[in-house]
């Protein structure tokens, strides 16, 4: 938990990805801005106003997973990578939550080995 210079817990931040600024807000679970498609979700991203919102009952394995997913649509949309049509953004994003990390492991370790001098 972090807190903010009154002690209070943060329940908000920003990111700039390629020059655009975010919100990323910590919303209750039953927040409207968590429904998609009238199913409740633990993380949103609405990108016409460059926000994340990510549910306030999300726990730290979730919460980690989530943020990766939701950043990916935030990448997806600020940098305008377009998906082959053979993927979909949904598996896009979920394939970057669950691997992204160990990917960028995985390359800084091939890196160190193959073209670093220390």
């Amino acid at each position: 938990m972090v807190l903010d210079e009154n002690n209070k817990v943060r329940q908000s931040t920003i990111v700039n990805i390629n020059g655009l600024v975010w919100d990323v807000d910590i919303v209750p679970s039953e927040s409207e801005a968590l429904t998609i498609d009238g199913r409740q979700c633990r993380g949103a991203t609405w990108c016409g106003q460059q926000r994340i919102v990510l549910s306030a009952m999300l726990n730290q394995r979730t919460a980690r997973r989530t943020i990766t997913h939701e950043l990916s649509h935030a990448f997806l949309w600020s940098t305008q990578v377009h998906c082959q049509d053979t993927y979909g953004e949904e598996e896009l994003c979920d394939f970057v939550a669950c691997y992204a990390a160990q990917i960028s492991r995985y390359a800084d370790d091939i890196y160190t080995a193959l073209f670093s001098d220390g």
